[in-house]
């Protein structure tokens, strides 16, 4: 299932609001560890990836803290500046996940704007998750200065 996700997902890059939440969205989360995270809507979270569901859902959506939310968080609360951002929440569940996974080992080299040429688009995108300013400059090997 992740394997197909992925070449989905990597063939139009893992930023894409749409494409991470149609794979969100298929996940079951209670197979992720419990680690509570209170939203911005005054709703508790059992983990990112229940949080992730939710923010696909309201792209305003932010994770408020770690923990459950206090009875005084209303829906109304402000996202505060050491809260995290939502997108950036599901990026990070994304990178997680991927990071987990092996990558197929068919060949279709991208060349990044690091000028390194990587095997396929799935290995370029786990490189992507820790350079986040990496792009995809053309599809085949690097040329060598």
């Amino acid at each position: 299932m992740i394997n197909v996700f992925l070449l989905s997902l990597l063939a139009l890059g893992a930023r894409g609001q749409v494409l991470s939440c149609d794979w969100v969205s298929n996940l079951d989360c209670t197979t992720y560890v419990s680690v509570q995270e209170c939203g911005t809507n005054g709703i508790t979270y059992a983990n990112r990836c229940y949080f992730a569901k939710a923010q696909c859902k309201d792209s305003s959506l932010h994770i408020l803290h770690d923990g459950p939310c206090l009875p005084s968080e209303s829906s109304t609360t402000p996202r505060p500046a050491s809260g995290v951002d939502g997108n950036q929440a599901v990026l990070d569940f994304f990178c997680t996940a991927l990071s987990h996974q092996n990558c197929p080992t068919e060949t279709n080299q991208v060349c990044a704007s690091d000028n390194w040429t990587y095997q396929n688009y799935c290995e370029f995108d786990k490189e992507r998750c820790t350079h986040r300013d990496l792009e995809v400059l053309y599809f085949g090997p690097c040329k060598k200065p």
